[in-house]
Protein backbone atom coordinates (compact mmCIF):
# COMPACT_ATOMS: atom_id res chain seq x y z
CA UNK A 1 0.00 0.00 0.00
CA UNK A 2 2.79 2.33 0.97
CA UNK A 3 4.57 1.51 -2.28
CA UNK A 4 1.44 2.34 -4.32
CA UNK A 5 0.95 5.63 -2.48
CA UNK A 6 4.57 6.52 -3.08
CA UNK A 7 4.19 5.76 -6.77
CA UNK A 8 1.05 7.92 -6.93
CA UNK A 9 2.81 10.81 -5.27
CA UNK A 10 5.76 10.49 -7.60
CA UNK A 11 3.40 10.42 -10.61
CA UNK A 12 1.54 13.48 -9.34
CA UNK A 13 4.82 15.33 -8.84
CA UNK A 14 5.88 14.46 -12.38
CA UNK A 15 2.56 15.77 -13.74
CA UNK A 16 2.94 19.00 -11.76
CA UNK A 17 6.48 19.47 -13.04
CA UNK A 18 5.33 18.87 -16.64
CA UNK A 19 2.46 21.37 -16.25
CA UNK A 20 4.74 23.99 -14.71
CA UNK A 21 7.39 23.50 -17.40
CA UNK A 22 4.74 23.61 -20.14
CA UNK A 23 3.18 26.76 -18.67
CA UNK A 24 6.60 28.39 -18.40
CA UNK A 25 7.39 27.42 -21.99
CA UNK A 26 4.04 28.79 -23.17
CA UNK A 27 4.55 32.03 -21.28
CA UNK A 28 8.05 32.33 -22.70
CA UNK A 29 6.79 31.70 -26.24
CA UNK A 30 4.06 34.29 -25.90
CA UNK A 31 6.49 36.79 -24.37
CA UNK A 32 8.95 36.14 -27.19
CA UNK A 33 6.17 36.72 -29.73
CA UNK A 34 5.40 40.09 -28.16
CA UNK A 35 9.10 41.00 -28.05
CA UNK A 36 9.41 40.11 -31.75
CA UNK A 37 6.42 42.28 -32.62
CA UNK A 38 7.77 45.25 -30.67
CA UNK A 39 11.16 44.80 -32.37
CA UNK A 40 9.42 44.70 -35.77
CA UNK A 41 7.45 47.81 -34.81
CA UNK A 42 10.64 49.71 -33.97
CA UNK A 43 12.40 48.40 -37.08
CA UNK A 44 9.56 49.82 -39.19
CA UNK A 45 10.25 53.24 -37.66
CA UNK A 46 6.94 53.54 -35.79
CA UNK A 47 7.24 55.57 -32.54
CA UNK A 48 6.38 53.87 -29.27
CA UNK A 49 5.88 57.17 -27.44
CA UNK A 50 2.61 58.90 -28.45
CA UNK A 51 4.04 62.31 -27.61
CA UNK A 52 6.44 61.93 -30.55
CA UNK A 53 3.41 62.18 -32.84
CA UNK A 54 2.09 65.44 -31.38
CA UNK A 55 2.87 68.75 -33.06
CA UNK A 56 4.96 71.15 -30.94
CA UNK A 57 2.67 72.85 -28.42
CA UNK A 58 2.78 76.67 -28.21
CA UNK A 59 2.12 78.38 -24.87
CA UNK A 60 -1.58 78.50 -24.02
CA UNK A 61 -1.56 82.29 -24.48
CA UNK A 62 -0.57 81.76 -28.13
CA UNK A 63 -2.66 78.67 -28.84
CA UNK A 64 -5.78 79.41 -30.90
CA UNK A 65 -7.36 76.21 -29.56
CA UNK A 66 -7.65 77.93 -26.17
CA UNK A 67 -9.62 80.79 -27.71
CA UNK A 68 -11.75 78.25 -29.53
CA UNK A 69 -12.69 76.53 -26.26
CA UNK A 70 -13.63 79.90 -24.74
CA UNK A 71 -16.00 80.60 -27.64
CA UNK A 72 -17.50 77.13 -27.50
CA UNK A 73 -18.22 77.54 -23.78
CA UNK A 74 -21.11 79.80 -24.87
CA UNK A 75 -22.66 77.27 -27.24
CA UNK A 76 -25.41 74.90 -26.12
CA UNK A 77 -24.32 71.28 -26.10
CA UNK A 78 -27.60 70.25 -27.71
CA UNK A 79 -26.88 71.83 -31.09
CA UNK A 80 -29.35 70.65 -33.74
CA UNK A 81 -28.15 69.13 -36.96
CA UNK A 82 -28.13 71.71 -39.79
CA UNK A 83 -31.32 70.58 -41.52
CA UNK A 84 -34.69 72.30 -41.60
CA UNK A 85 -36.37 69.27 -40.01
CA UNK A 86 -33.93 69.04 -37.11
CA UNK A 87 -33.90 72.81 -36.58
CA UNK A 88 -37.72 72.82 -36.47
CA UNK A 89 -37.78 70.01 -33.90
CA UNK A 90 -35.18 71.88 -31.84
CA UNK A 91 -37.27 75.08 -31.81
CA UNK A 92 -40.46 73.18 -30.97
CA UNK A 93 -38.65 71.97 -27.86
CA UNK A 94 -36.43 74.91 -26.87
CA UNK A 95 -37.71 77.93 -28.83
CA UNK A 96 -38.80 81.21 -27.27
CA UNK A 97 -42.27 82.64 -27.90
CA UNK A 98 -40.79 85.02 -30.45
CA UNK A 99 -38.99 82.19 -32.27
CA UNK A 100 -42.11 80.03 -32.32
CA UNK A 101 -44.18 82.92 -33.68
CA UNK A 102 -41.61 83.51 -36.42
CA UNK A 103 -41.62 79.79 -37.20
CA UNK A 104 -45.40 79.86 -37.62
CA UNK A 105 -45.01 82.82 -40.02
CA UNK A 106 -42.87 80.60 -42.29
CA UNK A 107 -39.45 81.92 -41.29
CA UNK A 108 -37.04 79.00 -41.98
CA UNK A 109 -36.11 77.17 -38.79
CA UNK A 110 -32.45 77.08 -39.84
CA UNK A 111 -32.43 80.89 -39.96
CA UNK A 112 -33.98 81.16 -36.50
CA UNK A 113 -31.62 78.65 -34.91
CA UNK A 114 -28.60 80.15 -36.64
CA UNK A 115 -29.53 83.55 -35.19
CA UNK A 116 -28.96 82.06 -31.74
CA UNK A 117 -25.41 81.20 -32.69
CA UNK A 118 -24.64 84.06 -35.06
CA UNK A 119 -22.25 85.78 -32.67
CA UNK A 120 -20.47 82.52 -31.85
CA UNK A 121 -20.34 81.61 -35.55
CA UNK A 122 -18.80 84.97 -36.43
CA UNK A 123 -16.15 84.60 -33.71
CA UNK A 124 -15.43 81.01 -34.72
CA UNK A 125 -15.14 81.93 -38.38
CA UNK A 126 -12.73 84.79 -37.68
CA UNK A 127 -10.61 82.63 -35.39
CA UNK A 128 -10.53 79.60 -37.67
CA UNK A 129 -9.62 81.62 -40.75
CA UNK A 130 -6.54 83.07 -39.06
CA UNK A 131 -3.15 81.35 -39.13
CA UNK A 132 -2.68 81.34 -35.35
CA UNK A 133 -0.89 78.34 -33.82
CA UNK A 134 -3.42 75.61 -33.11
CA UNK A 135 -2.59 72.46 -31.19
CA UNK A 136 -5.02 69.79 -29.90
CA UNK A 137 -5.36 69.58 -27.03
CA UNK A 138 -4.01 72.61 -25.19
CA UNK A 139 -1.00 71.85 -23.00
CA UNK A 140 -1.13 68.06 -22.52
CA UNK A 141 -1.63 64.77 -24.28
CA UNK A 142 -3.92 63.10 -21.74
CA UNK A 143 -7.25 64.35 -20.50
CA UNK A 144 -8.26 67.02 -22.97
CA UNK A 145 -9.18 65.21 -26.20
CA UNK A 146 -12.57 63.67 -25.41
CA UNK A 147 -14.12 66.94 -24.11
CA UNK A 148 -12.90 68.80 -27.18
CA UNK A 149 -14.03 66.27 -29.78
CA UNK A 150 -17.76 66.83 -29.12
CA UNK A 151 -16.99 70.54 -29.17
CA UNK A 152 -15.51 70.09 -32.64
CA UNK A 153 -18.75 68.51 -33.84
CA UNK A 154 -20.86 71.20 -32.13
CA UNK A 155 -18.76 73.99 -33.64
CA UNK A 156 -19.07 72.51 -37.11
CA UNK A 157 -22.85 72.34 -36.71
CA UNK A 158 -22.93 75.99 -35.64
CA UNK A 159 -20.87 77.03 -38.67
CA UNK A 160 -22.77 74.86 -41.17
CA UNK A 161 -26.12 75.97 -39.77
CA UNK A 162 -25.04 79.61 -40.07
CA UNK A 163 -23.87 78.96 -43.64
CA UNK A 164 -27.25 77.52 -44.58
CA UNK A 165 -29.02 80.50 -43.00
CA UNK A 166 -26.79 82.99 -44.82
CA UNK A 167 -27.40 81.17 -48.11
CA UNK A 168 -31.16 81.42 -47.57
CA UNK A 169 -30.69 85.17 -47.11
CA UNK A 170 -28.69 85.35 -50.35
CA UNK A 171 -25.38 86.14 -48.63
CA UNK A 172 -23.45 83.48 -50.52
CA UNK A 173 -19.92 84.78 -49.96
CA UNK A 174 -20.46 84.86 -46.19
CA UNK A 175 -21.98 81.39 -46.33
CA UNK A 176 -18.91 80.07 -48.14
CA UNK A 177 -16.62 81.62 -45.54
CA UNK A 178 -18.50 79.81 -42.77
CA UNK A 179 -18.09 76.53 -44.65
CA UNK A 180 -14.41 77.29 -45.21
CA UNK A 181 -13.99 77.90 -41.46
CA UNK A 182 -15.63 74.53 -40.72
CA UNK A 183 -13.16 72.83 -43.06
CA UNK A 184 -10.29 74.59 -41.29
CA UNK A 185 -11.63 73.35 -37.95
CA UNK A 186 -11.80 69.83 -39.36
CA UNK A 187 -8.24 69.99 -40.66
CA UNK A 188 -6.88 71.23 -37.35
CA UNK A 189 -8.74 68.57 -35.41
CA UNK A 190 -7.08 65.93 -37.60
CA UNK A 191 -3.63 67.04 -36.42
CA UNK A 192 -4.31 65.33 -33.10
CA UNK A 193 -3.22 61.68 -33.35
CA UNK A 194 -6.26 59.77 -32.06
CA UNK A 195 -8.99 57.76 -33.76
CA UNK A 196 -11.79 59.92 -32.35
CA UNK A 197 -10.15 63.03 -33.83
CA UNK A 198 -9.81 61.42 -37.26
CA UNK A 199 -13.43 60.27 -37.20
CA UNK A 200 -14.54 63.80 -36.20
CA UNK A 201 -12.40 65.17 -39.06
CA UNK A 202 -14.18 62.94 -41.58
CA UNK A 203 -17.61 63.68 -40.11
CA UNK A 204 -17.16 67.46 -40.25
CA UNK A 205 -15.91 67.35 -43.84
CA UNK A 206 -18.89 65.31 -44.95
CA UNK A 207 -21.33 67.64 -43.12
CA UNK A 208 -19.78 70.58 -44.98
CA UNK A 209 -19.99 68.80 -48.33
CA UNK A 210 -23.65 67.90 -47.79
CA UNK A 211 -24.35 71.58 -47.10
CA UNK A 212 -22.45 72.62 -50.25
CA UNK A 213 -24.46 70.12 -52.29
CA UNK A 214 -27.76 71.37 -50.85
CA UNK A 215 -26.94 75.07 -51.17
CA UNK A 216 -25.50 74.71 -54.66
CA UNK A 217 -28.24 72.46 -56.01
CA UNK A 218 -30.44 75.33 -57.17
CA UNK A 219 -28.20 78.40 -56.93
CA UNK A 220 -24.64 79.29 -57.91
CA UNK A 221 -22.02 78.90 -55.20
CA UNK A 222 -18.39 79.95 -55.52
CA UNK A 223 -16.30 76.92 -54.64
CA UNK A 224 -12.74 78.20 -55.11
CA UNK A 225 -12.04 78.66 -51.38
CA UNK A 226 -13.59 75.30 -50.56
CA UNK A 227 -11.58 73.55 -53.27
CA UNK A 228 -8.43 75.04 -51.79
CA UNK A 229 -9.23 73.53 -48.40
CA UNK A 230 -10.24 70.15 -49.85
CA UNK A 231 -7.38 69.79 -52.31
CA UNK A 232 -4.80 68.58 -49.81
CA UNK A 233 -6.88 66.36 -47.57
CA UNK A 234 -5.01 63.17 -46.54
CA UNK A 235 -7.44 61.11 -44.50
CA UNK A 236 -5.31 57.99 -44.57
CA UNK A 237 -2.23 59.86 -43.40
CA UNK A 238 -4.21 61.13 -40.42
CA UNK A 239 -5.54 57.63 -39.74
CA UNK A 240 -2.06 56.06 -39.90
CA UNK A 241 -0.78 58.65 -37.42
CA UNK A 242 -3.75 57.96 -35.14
CA UNK A 243 -3.30 54.19 -35.27
CA UNK A 244 0.38 54.60 -34.50
CA UNK A 245 -0.44 56.82 -31.52
CA UNK A 246 -3.14 54.45 -30.24
CA UNK A 247 -0.70 51.53 -30.28
CA UNK A 248 2.06 53.60 -28.71
CA UNK A 249 -0.33 54.63 -25.94
CA UNK A 250 -1.21 50.97 -25.33
CA UNK A 251 2.49 50.16 -25.05
CA UNK A 252 3.20 52.98 -22.57
CA UNK A 253 0.36 51.66 -20.39
CA UNK A 254 1.65 48.06 -20.33
CA UNK A 255 2.12 48.08 -16.55
CA UNK A 256 -1.65 48.67 -16.25
CA UNK A 257 -2.58 45.80 -18.61
CA UNK A 258 -3.35 43.33 -15.78
CA UNK A 259 -5.75 45.69 -13.97
CA UNK A 260 -7.31 46.78 -17.27
CA UNK A 261 -7.81 43.15 -18.26
CA UNK A 262 -9.55 42.35 -14.99
CA UNK A 263 -11.77 45.47 -15.16
CA UNK A 264 -12.89 44.57 -18.70
CA UNK A 265 -13.42 40.85 -18.19
CA UNK A 266 -13.93 40.38 -14.46
CA UNK A 267 -11.51 37.47 -14.70
CA UNK A 268 -8.09 36.95 -13.12
CA UNK A 269 -5.15 37.68 -15.36
CA UNK A 270 -3.70 34.93 -17.53
CA UNK A 271 -0.23 36.32 -18.37
CA UNK A 272 0.43 34.04 -21.33
CA UNK A 273 -2.96 34.89 -22.89
CA UNK A 274 -2.39 38.61 -22.43
CA UNK A 275 1.11 38.55 -23.94
CA UNK A 276 -0.10 36.54 -26.92
CA UNK A 277 -3.09 38.83 -27.40
CA UNK A 278 -0.84 41.91 -27.24
CA UNK A 279 1.46 40.31 -29.85
CA UNK A 280 -1.57 39.78 -32.09
CA UNK A 281 -2.66 43.41 -31.54
CA UNK A 282 0.71 44.87 -32.58
CA UNK A 283 0.87 42.50 -35.54
CA UNK A 284 -2.54 43.73 -36.72
CA UNK A 285 -1.44 47.33 -36.21
CA UNK A 286 1.63 46.83 -38.38
CA UNK A 287 -0.50 45.25 -41.11
CA UNK A 288 -3.12 48.01 -40.89
CA UNK A 289 -0.58 50.81 -41.10
CA UNK A 290 1.17 49.08 -44.00
CA UNK A 291 -2.10 48.68 -45.91
CA UNK A 292 -3.24 52.21 -45.17
CA UNK A 293 0.05 53.59 -46.43
CA UNK A 294 -0.81 52.32 -49.92
CA UNK A 295 -2.95 54.22 -52.45
CA UNK A 296 -6.69 53.62 -52.70
CA UNK A 297 -6.55 50.89 -55.30
CA UNK A 298 -7.93 47.67 -53.84
CA UNK A 299 -11.69 47.29 -53.88
CA UNK A 300 -11.74 45.55 -50.51
CA UNK A 301 -9.76 48.25 -48.66
CA UNK A 302 -12.76 49.83 -46.90
CA UNK A 303 -13.98 46.35 -46.00
CA UNK A 304 -10.64 45.10 -44.68
CA UNK A 305 -10.81 42.87 -41.62
CA UNK A 306 -7.73 41.61 -39.75
CA UNK A 307 -7.12 37.90 -39.42
CA UNK A 308 -8.73 36.44 -36.33
CA UNK A 309 -6.43 36.09 -33.37
CA UNK A 310 -8.57 35.21 -30.39
CA UNK A 311 -11.01 37.03 -28.17
CA UNK A 312 -8.67 38.60 -25.62
CA UNK A 313 -8.63 42.16 -24.39
CA UNK A 314 -6.82 43.56 -27.41
CA UNK A 315 -8.26 41.22 -30.00
CA UNK A 316 -11.90 41.72 -29.06
CA UNK A 317 -11.95 45.29 -27.69
CA UNK A 318 -9.36 47.37 -29.56
CA UNK A 319 -8.80 45.70 -32.91
CA UNK A 320 -12.42 45.84 -34.21
CA UNK A 321 -12.32 49.65 -34.26
CA UNK A 322 -9.65 49.87 -36.94
CA UNK A 323 -11.51 48.44 -39.96
CA UNK A 324 -14.45 50.69 -39.07
CA UNK A 325 -12.19 53.74 -39.01
CA UNK A 326 -10.73 52.72 -42.38
CA UNK A 327 -14.26 52.47 -43.73
CA UNK A 328 -15.14 55.97 -42.44
CA UNK A 329 -12.12 57.69 -43.97
CA UNK A 330 -12.65 55.87 -47.27
CA UNK A 331 -16.22 57.18 -47.37
CA UNK A 332 -14.90 60.68 -46.63
CA UNK A 333 -12.32 60.40 -49.42
CA UNK A 334 -15.02 59.26 -51.86
CA UNK A 335 -17.17 62.25 -50.87
CA UNK A 336 -14.22 64.63 -51.28
CA UNK A 337 -13.39 63.35 -54.78
CA UNK A 338 -17.06 63.46 -55.72
CA UNK A 339 -17.34 67.09 -54.60
CA UNK A 340 -14.24 68.22 -56.50
CA UNK A 341 -15.57 66.41 -59.58
CA UNK A 342 -18.95 68.15 -59.24
CA UNK A 343 -17.24 71.54 -58.88
CA UNK A 344 -15.27 70.92 -62.08
CA UNK A 345 -18.33 69.72 -64.00
CA UNK A 346 -20.31 72.82 -63.08
CA UNK A 347 -17.38 75.04 -64.06
CA UNK A 348 -17.13 73.26 -67.43
CA UNK A 349 -20.92 73.46 -67.88
CA UNK A 350 -20.83 77.23 -67.49
CA UNK A 351 -18.14 77.36 -70.17
CA UNK A 352 -19.45 74.71 -72.59
CA UNK A 353 -23.20 75.10 -72.09
CA UNK A 354 -24.31 71.65 -70.90
CA UNK A 355 -23.45 68.83 -68.52
CA UNK A 356 -23.09 66.46 -71.48
CA UNK A 357 -20.35 68.64 -72.96
CA UNK A 358 -18.77 69.14 -69.53
CA UNK A 359 -18.67 65.38 -68.90
CA UNK A 360 -17.10 64.72 -72.30
CA UNK A 361 -14.36 67.22 -71.47
CA UNK A 362 -13.66 65.97 -67.93
CA UNK A 363 -12.03 62.76 -66.74
CA UNK A 364 -14.23 60.84 -64.31
CA UNK A 365 -12.27 60.20 -61.09
CA UNK A 366 -11.95 56.82 -59.40
CA UNK A 367 -14.11 55.95 -56.40
CA UNK A 368 -11.89 54.69 -53.58
CA UNK A 369 -14.73 52.41 -52.52
CA UNK A 370 -14.94 50.42 -55.75
CA UNK A 371 -11.67 51.17 -57.54
CA UNK A 372 -13.82 52.10 -60.56
CA UNK A 373 -14.88 55.51 -61.96
CA UNK A 374 -17.84 57.20 -60.30
CA UNK A 375 -21.20 56.55 -61.92
CA UNK A 376 -22.65 59.64 -63.67
CA UNK A 377 -26.25 60.10 -64.84
CA UNK A 378 -27.43 63.20 -66.71
CA UNK A 379 -31.13 63.85 -67.22
CA UNK A 380 -33.60 66.74 -67.39
CA UNK A 381 -33.28 67.32 -63.63
CA UNK A 382 -29.50 67.77 -63.80
CA UNK A 383 -26.63 65.48 -62.90
CA UNK A 384 -26.20 62.68 -60.35
CA UNK A 385 -22.74 61.42 -59.37
CA UNK A 386 -22.75 58.26 -57.26
CA UNK A 387 -20.79 55.29 -56.00
CA UNK A 388 -22.03 52.06 -54.40
CA UNK A 389 -21.77 52.08 -50.62
CA UNK A 390 -19.16 50.34 -48.54
CA UNK A 391 -20.74 47.92 -46.06
CA UNK A 392 -24.38 48.77 -45.30
CA UNK A 393 -24.32 52.53 -45.82
CA UNK A 394 -26.67 54.49 -47.99
CA UNK A 395 -25.31 55.01 -51.54
CA UNK A 396 -23.14 58.10 -51.73
CA UNK A 397 -24.64 60.58 -54.23
CA UNK A 398 -24.20 64.16 -55.39
CA UNK A 399 -27.17 65.81 -57.14
CA UNK A 400 -26.97 69.21 -58.82
CA UNK A 401 -29.37 70.87 -61.25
Amino acid sequence: MKTQTKRNLIGLAVVIVIVVVAAAALLKAKSNALEREIAAWEAAGYPLDPKELLPPAPPDAENAAVGYLEIMAGVDEDVPSPTEEDATAYLRKFGTDEELAALESDTPATVLVAARYASNADQLRDLLLTESPWVWPPSTYEGDLLPTTPRTLDASRVLVLQARALALQGEMSEAVRCLQAALRLSERTATFPALVAVIAHAAVDQAVLRAVEDIGRTQPIATTLLERELQWRHYRTALVRALNAEAAHVWTQREQWPSLFQSLTGLPLEPWGLSGDAAYYFSVMREAIGRLGEPYTEQDDPLWEPAEGGGGMFGSVLVPHFPGANHIVTQAEAHRRMALFAFELRRQKESLGSYQAALAATEVPISPITGEPFEVVIDEAGIVISTPPARGDEPLEWRWE
